[in-house]
């Protein structure tokens, strides 16, 4: 296996080296319904390129070997690539420490090792601070990274530096921690260890979304719905609120719809405290429910006036692909294709040390509809026109105009006023009276008509009132 492994990692840097990478085998991008193009900066094509898979191309299926996307060259060929998920385990590694004349500005000696962060701590209960990092280059002082907030209080801290990936020497030699202390201990030495990601990592992709409905419910919670663009891989959900201070039980679930009566149980708690001068929050909770279309959040509020959520951040796994010898570009990111569509290769296997040689992240323009595209339901036959509906039996038509391919359609009030309520004589027919196949699909939350005109005219014992219903 290490025979294996050695001789994958010589390829893959010879390949680098050369300016050229092996293709895998062929792809047939008929197979994968959106795509997205990326631009190659002059200069970096020889290299290896990180490309960060964007929202668009995620769903709850996505596999893990990344064999759901493919990238083509610029002449379309296929290229090899290796795929890099979510928060590798990290290593505790010393870090030798030296003083300077300012009791705030340590120098660090990482041995020699390309640290992936710091950790933090000073000899205290409570305590925050800023820290700033810095890398000496050559014959001076050159910002690492900028000054970031890290705190321990007994309800929780964030000690952890992450610093930035770069092959630079600057990472293999001195180190400069500058400290700005808050709150806490003054003249008290830090305790600082350096941390190695055991393999390549990727930063969470967050996606903002609105809160659609938000509710103060009997029992005491006060409940807020988001409703996203579509099932997806939430691992966590961070509360954004201006309240300046708060603390508050919460639980959340992902669900296809409203349960009504559905009593809340605390999933943990959210807070914000201020402790010298700095706000410190604890405000993202861990979701564990199967991927559904709603999230739902309750937030306990009895006694309280409940809190201001206007948006919610999700967190997902984040996913980018490493593509060594791409070529002038530009790249085309093929996805959304079914797990296994791409075959995966040995390349894999030299993750680490593509990540330390990427020379540039590129970041994907839009994802777009990939028109060299056809649906299963196409390849099957199951979208094609059946038989011919008698249209005598049917009380009134609707024209619908649109795209081809798989649309949706929206059911207006006047259409549903029509249909029973199961729907059950609702048909979809072409130009030539032939049937349509299609699936029915209820809205998971209602829209609010607002309040809307009736008439009220008494017969007998009965009181009929009509409603003007919006078209």
């Amino acid at each position: 296996m290490l025979a294996l492994f050695s001789a994958a990692l010589l390829d893959i840097m010879t390949l680098c080296g050369s300016g050229f990478a092996a293709a895998p085998v062929a792809v047939d991008p008929a197979l994968y319904p959106r795509l997205a193009t990326v631009s190659v900066p002059k200069g970096v094509g020889d290299g290896v390129v990180r490309v960060p898979v964007p929202v668009d191309l995620r769903s709850p299926r996505d596999p893990r070997d990344g064999s759901d996307l493919a990238v083509l060259a610029q002449d379309g060929q296929p290229l090899a690539v290796a795929t890099v998920r979510g928060q590798a385990p990290i290593d505790r590694v010393p870090v030798r420490m030296s003083p300077t004349e300012d009791p705030d500005i340590w120098l660090l000696d990482p041995l020699n090792r390309p640290l992936d962060g710091l950790e933090l701590d000073l000899p205290a209960k409570e305590w925050v601070a800023r820290v700033a990092v810095d890398a000496w280059a050559t014959d001076h002082w050159q910002p690492l990274l900028d000054p970031v907030l890290l705190w321990s209080v007994p309800a929780g801290a964030q000690r952890r530096i992450d610093l930035p990936a770069t092959s630079s020497t600057a990472m293999r030699s001195k180190l400069r921690l500058r400290l700005v202390r808050l709150a806490g201990p003054n003249n008290r030495s830090p305790r600082v260890e350096g941390l190695l990601d055991t393999a390549p990592s990727v930063a969470p992709v967050e996606l903002s979304l609105p809160v659609t409905q938000s509710v103060l419910e009997e029992s005491g919670w006060s409940r807020y719905v988001v409703e996203l663009p579509r099932p997806l891989p939430i691992d966590a959900v961070r509360v954004e609120t201006d309240e300046p201070v708060f603390e508050r039980e919460v639980d959340v679930a992902l669900t296809a719809e409203l349960v009504p009566g559905r009593y809340p149980t605390s999933d943990g708690t959210i807070r914000r405290v201020r402790l010298g001068g700095a706000s410190l929050d604890q405000v993202t909770i861990p979701v564990t429910d199967e991927p559904a279309e709603l999230l739902v959040l309750w937030v306990q509020s009895k006694g309280l006036v409940p809190l201001s959520i206007p948006t919610v951040t999700v967190l997902m796994e984040g996913e980018a692909l490493l593509v060594p010898s791409p070529g002038p570009g530009p790249l085309t990111l093929l996805g959304g294709a079914d797990p296994g569509t791409t075959a995966t290769g040995d390349l894999d296997l030299a993750t680490p040390e593509l990540s330390r040689m990427v020379q540039a992240t590129l970041a994907p323009g839009p994802v777009q509809p990939n028109p060299a595209w056809v649906a299963p339901e196409q390849r099957a036959g199951l979208a094609e026109p059946g038989t011919v509906l008698d249209m005598r039996g049917m009380i009134w038509v609707h024209d619908v105009e649109g795209p081809a391919g798989l649309v949706r359609i929206v059911l207006t009030p006047d259409v549903l006023a029509d249909c029973k309520l199961d729907h059950s004589d609702l048909r979809l027919v072409d130009s030539t009276d032939h049937q349509i196949p299609f699936l029915l699909r209820r809205r998971l939350v209602e829209d609010d008509l607002g309040s809307l005109p009736f008439t009220r005219k008494e017969v007998g014992p009965q009181s009929r009132l009509r409603v003007r219903l919006p078209t």
